[in-house]
């Protein structure tokens, strides 16, 4: 599961998921299906209930962080309504996706560079999530360099693509990355200045949250 929430998050980052006045006619359907008023919505994601109308009606399509935040409110009222609007609003990508990410093979494909058996041990055994994090970032780190490996990776590099990483799951999908891993403790710490190109997901990089997160006193961290 967590697999799959970092892949839709990426699609998020990417841009490859967009409105395009689909998100309005989603969330019309969802709420007319599962008898929600558009009231009760707005109570719950404490806004205003013309707003909601204006979704509703699709004459502003709601932002992505926005769409985020209905699929929570959703949740909170009803749980099959939520599921229905993400399925109304990413349609057969979400499927794709879920059948693809929690379907696909376990073992490693061979190499004749890779020792792939010592590869598989390292994600034996995975209490918590910093083992995906790490080599997802390390991942990252060298798809930017275009995989020239040669020049030496920092740990602080590799520590701030990891909280950057985690920010996105941890602060907008509240995905737990089991109770004895540290990083969200360590993401709720830091001092972050959330502004608007952060939350930028078409950002692929996450250059402006990567550059905000290195800003900050990381040698408690790090340490």
């Amino acid at each position: 599961m967590l697999l799959f929430i970092v892949t839709l998050t990426n699609f998020f980052l990417s841009g490859t998921i967009q409105s395009m006045g689909k998100a309005g006619e989603a969330l019309k359907q969802t709420l007319e299906s599962y008898k929600i008023s558009q009231n009760q919505l707005a109570t719950t994601l404490s806004t205003k209930r013309p707003v909601v109308n204006r979704w509703f009606h699709s004459q502003v399509d709601p932002t992505a962080e926005t769409v985020v935040e209905i699929v929570k409110a959703l949740q909170n009222i009803n749980p099959q309504a939520s599921q229905e609007f993400v399925r109304l609003y990413l349609g057969d990508w979400i499927v794709g996706a879920a059948q693809t990410v929690l379907t696909q093979p376990r073992k490693l494909p061979d190499s004749d560079k890779v020792d792939v058996s010592a590869l598989s041990r390292l994600f034996a055994n995975k209490t918590t999530s910093y083992k995906y994090l790490c080599f997802i970032s390390l991942l990252d780190i060298l798809r930017r360099r275009h995989f020239e490996v040669l020049s030496p990776i920092s740990f602080e590099e590799i520590i701030v693509e990891i909280l950057a990483n985690a920010w996105y799951p941890h602060t907008y999908f509240k995905l737990s990355f089991g109770l004895q891993d540290k990083i969200p403790q360590k993401l709720d710490a830091l001092s972050l200045e959330i502004t608007e190109p952060i939350l930028n997901f078409t950002d692929r990089d996450k250059k402006s949250l990567r550059k905000t997160i290195g800003s900050q006193n990381l040698k408690e961290i790090i340490e």
